[in-house]
């Protein structure tokens, strides 16, 4: 590798002690403790309220880091700790994208001359092809590590395997070209998964070396964050330290355990597991602006690059994007923060530079811990900072799909039976419609419609409930992750004699800021 300036620069950063939230420490600044029993009552609360097995968080203030588990890694009895390992998901691009800037520094690329402004084609020219022509030669790694390529996140397409194998970031990167943009190229932020995918394989051409690799080797291993690694391999390694992903069963009022497998396939997209101790390492970092990065690098990392839109849950400011960082200003301070959720895990990892202040959350509920995580994170900045209950973020959700349908509904064109066949799209692959007995405990037995797509593992099934006419709303499953939150809409086209010629699938709701348009899958038989 190449970057010799980075090996000659790494300094041991500043050891600071790492304590359970409710502690100061002694022959410090006494700051004020991030945990009190009322935060432990909101957490335990609110982790019950949004069906949260654990939690583990991590706070930086200042020179003092303090942390503490809630509830549990695994059901019934392992706890959660500031040492448990979680998966983080696409907080992990955070990583990928400091590499990338890392490479763009050093100078010691020819490919990379025209740094941040290069051609993503020009690297990897057999590899990335776009639906156009001129999107192919012009869109630069600065496009996509940004989110402005005109491509939406497209994320049902993400396959798994190709001809029996696991796929590669090389795969992903080649299924780019039967994908659709929805915006024109430098006009719209719409986050994509693919990106990273893209970023990742352009990283391992570059160095000749593994992501995983690279980043233990210029990030993690320099800041200690020893329990880092892509999947969950460091985990099982040290079994009573990884925690389980679960989901919630509303009908067997149970929580089902979800495995951390498919996580080898994320790369630089998604595949980090962690502990909120390594992640404090990396806050600290960004804070102090601290080896093993160059002063450019943190610039570049703090660099805005991207207008989004205001986040109604994070404040009404204006959010942009950089290096994978979301930007916006919370109660008056400049904040960079991000997500990351997986069917195992969810992450929320926020900094504020000018009160050296930064928060982890991890938790391994999926979409749950999401929102818990955003709701923990505010909650500890917010009392941080003495903000008053009246003055303190929050939001709601509404129903925006299919508000104009009849009360009550219109009867389809062909019954259900009909329907099923094997459709197509060049990008998503094959998908096979079968009808499925499904039961409850407030409908009973009932047969429904159900579209599998045995090329992906995740997101591999479509559940279809009828709406009106030929209107359905299509639940995006996870086949370990049983009713799945995510859903969009559904509607079966007819040709002249009556008979079924295709289905689209609408996946972005109405109102929402990015437009996958609508995916045509063609019947074949």
């Amino acid at each position: 590798m190449k970057l010799v300036f980075i090996a000659q620069s790494i300094v041991a950063l500043a050891a600071s002690g790492q304590h359970p939230l409710g502690t100061t420490g002694a022959g410090h600044a006494v700051r004020k403790t991030p945990s009190t029993p009322d935060f432990a009552n909101f957490t335990t609360d609110a982790m019950e309220e949004w069906r949260v097995p654990g939690v583990s968080i991590a706070v930086v203030d200042g020179d003092r880091v303090f942390s503490e588990g809630f509830g549990f890694a695994t059901l019934p009895d392992i706890k959660a700790t500031s040492d448990t390992l979680w998966s983080t998901g696409s907080t992990t691009k955070a990583f990928t994208a400091a590499a990338l800037s890392l490479l763009v520094a050093s100078k010691n690329y020819s490919e990379l001359a025209q740094g941040w402004a290069t051609p993503v084609s020009s690297i990897i020219r057999d590899d990335f092809v776009l639906f156009g022509a001129w999107a192919t030669a012009h869109i630069t790694l600065e496009d996509a590590v940004c989110h402005r390529t005109g491509i939406p996140r497209h994320d049902w397409s993400i396959p798994d395997s190709v001809n029996g194998r696991p796929a590669t970031m090389r795969d992903l990167t080649r299924n780019l070209r039967h994908l659709r943009p929805s915006e024109e190229p430098r006009v719209k932020l719409q986050y994509s998964n693919y990106m990273f995918g893209v970023l990742s394989h352009v990283i391992e051409v570059l160095t000749g070396n593994g992501l995983e690799r690279v980043l233990r080797e210029y990030i993690w291993a320099p800041l200690g964050m020893n329990s880092t690694s892509f999947g969950a391999g460091k985990g099982r390694k040290t079994p009573e330290r990884l925690s389980t992903g679960y989901y919630w069963h509303p009908r067997k009022q149970e929580f089902v355990p979800v495995s951390h497998e498919p996580l080898d396939l994320f790369s630089g997209t998604g595949a980090v597991v962690s502990s909120v101790t390594d992640y404090a390492e990396w806050l600290k970092c960004l804070l102090r602006e601290a080896d093993p990065f160059p002063s450019a690098v943190h610039r570049d990392i703090r660099r805005p690059r991207m207008i989004g839109t205001p986040e109604q849950n994070f404040g009404p400011d204006v959010t942009l994007y950089g290096l994978a960082w979301e930007r916006t200003t919370l109660h008056g301070s400049v904040a960079y923060k991000h997500g990351g959720t997986t069917a195992s895990g969810g992450a929320q990892v926020m900094w504020l530079p000018d009160l050296k202040y930064g928060i982890v959350v991890f938790a391994n509920s999926g979409a749950a811990s999401r929102s818990l995580n955003n709701i923990l994170s505010l909650r500890l900045l917010e009392d941080r900072l003495d903000i008053l209950p009246e003055d303190r973020y929050g939001a709601a959700d509404k129903d925006v799909l299919y508000p104009e349908r009849p009360a009550t509904p219109l009867p389809p064109t062909a019954p259900q039976s009909q329907l099923i066949g094997k459709y197509y799209e060049s990008g998503y692959g094959v998908m096979y419609l079968t009808e499925d007995t499904d039961s409850d405990k407030s409908s009973g037995t009932r047969t429904i419609l159900v579209g599998r797509r045995p090329d992906r593992a995740s997101l591999g099934q479509v559940r279809f409930e009828h709406v009106s006419g030929d209107y359905w709303i299509a639940h995006l499953w996870d086949p370990d992750v049983e009713d799945s939150p995510d859903y969009g809409g559904g509607h079966f086209k007819f040709d002249v004699g009556g008979r079924v010629a295709a289905l689209e699938i609408t996946i972005s709701l109405p109102g929402q800021d990015i437009n996958e348009g609508t995916i045509t899958f063609e019947r074949l038989g």
